[in-house]
């Protein structure tokens, strides 16, 4: 029966899908993994900046400098450079796509014209940011007449839709942490936390034992991977990576850090062995090879590889399931599985799924 005129129910989750929400983002500090030095020998200070887009809203911000930034500590962030203004979205949502932008940049003494060209490049990304895969693409493309000015630590654009920030706003403290990693160039690894500070999302929060993938892991949100994954197994040799696959793409997941290890990269750059067969995409299962440090079998429709991530390489070519699985012949777990796992102290056996049902496979 319908709610009548008055009644203040919380919206059913059709409802709910359609109703319009204040969605809010704020800064809420950083911790400094390793600092990013200054190339010039001058101050190492950090500051911020973020371009958004979503339905009916453009905004764009700088914050203020964070000074004398060293490895291994946390600072607040002073909110938008003259105004103190800690949000940096601030937006209607509306169940269309949000586009943001946020850059990590290390200061060096810039004047009062770099600042204006910086604050110029930031409303050009943010016109850009209506066509959110064309912009992704774009994004050095924009900063790089600035960087003999300040030291671009990273980019990271992302978009986030109704679920994404509903999965952040029922995240314990509904905080996320996402991750600047610039190592490899020399420019340090920087943790900044954005915090939800809008209203309530539409429709009934998540029961019982159940979370968005986002919410336990919440290094994948703003990615592609908070939904719809073809599979998923453990990084072999590691004690706390996972590898994620969805479509053509794959990302190494760190659980202990919460952070994307490495990715998004395409499936064929990361696991070259796989130049040139059809398990560069659209993945059924994965799962490590029991008793290996080094390899996984990946599994495609009525096929199946054993691969070496160690030496990038497959052993044996690709083969039928029931060719290297026969016990399985005759059953409907010799196609199309759905996920798998090695068996939790086992040397020898993994379990496959498929709709309701799995089998114990002793290798």
């Amino acid at each position: 029966m319908p709610p009548r005129r008055g009644d203040d129910s919380a919206p059913t989750d059709e409802a709910a899908t359609n109703t319009p929400f204040r969605a809010k983002l704020e800064w809420d500090g950083f911790r400094c993994r390793q600092a990013a030095g200054d190339q010039w020998g001058g101050r190492d200070e950090i500051y911020w900046t973020a371009a958004c887009q979503s339905h009916n809203y453009q905004f764009h911000t700088r914050t203020g400098e964070t000074g004398a930034v060293t490895g291994n500590h946390d600072y607040p962030i002073s909110g938008e450079h003259g105004t103190g203004r800690m949000a940096f979205f601030d937006a209607s949502s509306t169940g269309n796509l949000s586009a943001l932008m946020i850059t990590c940049w290390e200061a060096d003494q810039s004047s009062d014209e770099w600042y204006t060209a910086l604050g110029k490049a930031l409303g050009d990304a943010v016109n850009s940011l209506s066509l959110v895969d064309f912009a992704m693409d774009l994004l050095a493309t924009f900063w790089e007449a600035l960087r003999n000015h300040d030291d671009m630590v990273l980019t990271r654009g992302f978009a986030l839709n109704r679920s994404d920030l509903k999965a952040l706003y029922y995240t314990e403290g509904r905080r996320m942490t996402l991750q600047f990693n610039a190592r490899s160039s020399g420019m340090g690894h920087f943790a900044l936390h954005v915090k939800y500070t809008g209203d309530t999302p539409p429709g009934p929060p998540p029961e019982g034992s159940f979370q968005f993938l986002a919410t336990g892991w919440t290094g994948l949100l703003g990615s592609s991977f908070t939904r719809n994954l073809d599979a998923a197994c453990l990084a072999p040799g590691s004690a706390t990576d996972v590898y994620l696959f969805q479509g053509d793409q794959y990302v190494r997941y760190d659980c202990r850090s919460k952070d994307i290890g490495y990715g998004t990269k395409k499936l064929s750059d990361g696991w070259p062995g796989l130049r040139g067969t059809n398990f560069t995409s659209n993945l059924d299962a994965a799962c490590n090879v029991p008793g290996s440090s080094t390899d996984v079998y990946l599994f495609k429709g009525d096929k199946y590889v054993r691969y070496d991530c160690r030496n990038e390489r497959i052993h044996n070519g690709v083969q039928n399931i029931i060719s290297g699985w026969p016990r399985l012949a005759d059953t409907e777990f010799a196609y199309n599985l759905q996920a798998g796992c090695a068996v939790p102290g086992s040397g020898r056996d993994v379990y496959l799924f498929k709709g309701e049902r799995y089998v114990r496979y002793t290798i």
